[in-house]
């Protein structure tokens, strides 16, 4: 069972490779640079990551607490074969220690690698007490996370939050608060050890991440897109149509409101990590010694990019659900709506929460309030219009196209 395993790993990891060799390389390439680039530029300058170590430590916790609260990936990842083959045997409790003790060793080099970058590659005391104090804060986070894919939501917040604070405390005060956590890592690892596993929702987990990836390693796209479609098909939602005020005037409004609270957590990770990047940019002086991006008139090119970025993707994503709705209207699903009823109530979901983004953005970075207003009801018309031409395929065209993207753009950097 195990050499079969380990063999099929082999095969998956040489289809991977030639299949993206290309685009491996590239992106390697480009993030290697970028890392040579920061580090560069932060040795060449008066800012140093030791004397920035709390912003650092506020920067995890933020990443950790989004871990928590919405990936959904297994902490644990057993083959499917392998726990089928042990679930009811001594071995596999030997393989939940071996998991577990692979888990340690990856946060070990995490917090090692980042300490290295924190101390500039220099070992000391305080680099391997530090390498301690932020292994036990991601430890402590993933079983954290663990708990939480068993309904342990409440608990494991509460924990997160005593986890931080002694975590920040360690850095801000003195190394002492580490002993806290490292004595809530231990009551961490009881408290998990005693949370129920349901292993049935578990397995269907790990098979859906192993079809996912062998599909992937081979370049299956037809394949993917069933099993995404499969697994999204059998999710379990919260918000239901029925739990809203629904009407006839407001029916597709609220199946708007639905599709908008069921968008993926992956997706908004990344709209939140565009947007705050797009905003440290240009409120803070981090990026300030880097070339290029510190300079301020890129940095503000670069911020309108990621602003207009955020609003066309999410633009985009209200688009796709309208065409989806009206090619199933085309193929005998009746809708009692016209075309437009449908489009206004879908672009205004989209303008609410671009309105919003915009104001914020406003605010935090000092615009002039005749420019954020003029960007805002811009921005708003720019979306309606474009829904409306994407249902009926007439931004399929590649001009059009990048004249409204680079509308869009332009009414971004009214903000800055």
């Amino acid at each position: 069972m195990y050499k079969y395993v380990f063999r099929q790993y082999i095969r998956g990891r040489k289809a991977l490779i030639k299949n993206y060799y290309a685009v491996g390389t590239a992106v390697l390439s480009v993030l290697a640079f970028f890392v040579y680039t920061i580090i560069t530029g932060i040795q060449n300058s008066d800012i140093t990551p030791e004397d920035n170590i709390i912003a650092i430590c506020f920067t995890a916790c933020a990443v950790q607490l989004l871990c928590i609260v919405f990936q959904k990936t297994p902490v644990f990842m057993f083959h499917p074969a392998i726990m089928i083959h042990t679930f009811n045997t001594e071995r596999f409790r030997s393989m939940k220690a071996f998991l577990f003790l692979k888990k340690i060793v990856t946060k070990l080099l995490i917090s090692a690698a980042l300490c290295l970058f924190v101390y500039s590659f220099k070992l000391s005391a305080m680099f391997f007490m530090s390498t301690a104090v932020f292994c036990s804060y991601f430890l402590s986070c993933s079983l954290l996370r663990w708990a939480k894919c068993n309904g342990k939501m409440a608990v494991s917040l509460c924990f997160y939050a005593a986890c931080s604070l002694a975590f920040v405390l360690s850095f801000s005060f003195t190394l002492f608060f580490a002993i806290a956590l490292f004595a809530l890592l231990g009551a961490i690892v009881i408290f998990v050890s005693r949370v129920d596993i349901d292993w049935g929702g578990y397995y269907e987990d790990i098979l859906y991440r192993a079809r996912i990836n062998h599909a992937s390693n081979h370049n299956n796209i037809a394949e993917m897109q069933q099993i995404t479609t499969e697994h999204v098909a059998n999710q379990k939602h919260m918000l239901k149509l029925y739990h809203l005020p629904i009407k006839k005037s407001n029916a597709i409004l609220c199946k708007a409101i639905i599709e908008t609270f069921r968008m993926s957590k992956q997706v908004i990770i990344v709209f939140v990590m565009v947007l705050a990047f797009a905003i440290i940019l240009n409120v803070t002086n981090f990026f300030w010694s880097i070339p290029v991006i510190g300079d301020p008139a890129s940095a503000k090119i670069i911020g309108a990019f990621c602003i207009s970025i955020f609003t066309i993707n999410l633009k985009e994503i209200y688009s796709k659900q309208i065409r989806s709705l009206w090619d199933k209207h085309r193929n005998g699903l009746f809708i009692p709506y016209k075309s437009r009823a449908v489009v206004f109530s879908y672009a205004f979901i989209c303008c609410v929460i671009v309105t919003i983004v915009n104001v914020a953005c406003c605010f935090i970075l000092g615009s002039m309030i005749y420019r954020a207003i003029i960007a805002v009801v811009a921005s708003n018309l720019l979306i309606v219009g474009s829904i409306f031409l994407s249902k009926q395929n007439t931004l399929t065209n590649k001009i059009p196209l990048l004249a409204t993207n680079a509308l869009f753009f332009a009414t971004s950097w009214l903000l800055f």
